[in-house]
């Protein structure tokens, strides 16, 4: 929950705002078919094995995201 405060003539007001996710929630969207997860290196790689670690990890990040959206492989 975010709060805004702002100056009255009779002192401080509080205001409440709706935060990222509550503004989501209240919308109506259809079920998602796809997620990504990408990743830059920002610089060559010559070697296999750093591309390896990274595609492993980055995998299990689309896995538990995946999961976590409802979808599935």
């Amino acid at each position: 929950m975010w709060f805004h405060f702002g100056q009255m003539e009779c002192g401080a007001k509080r205001r409440r705002r709706t935060s990222p996710s509550e503004k989501r929630s209240s919308v109506s969207l259809p079920p998602r078919k796809t997620t990504a997860v990408t990743r830059s290196f920002g610089q060559l790689v010559t070697e296999w094995e750093p591309v390896r670690e990274t595609v492993a990890a980055y995998e299990t990040g689309a896995g538990e995201k995946s999961h976590a959206e409802g979808l599935a492989a």
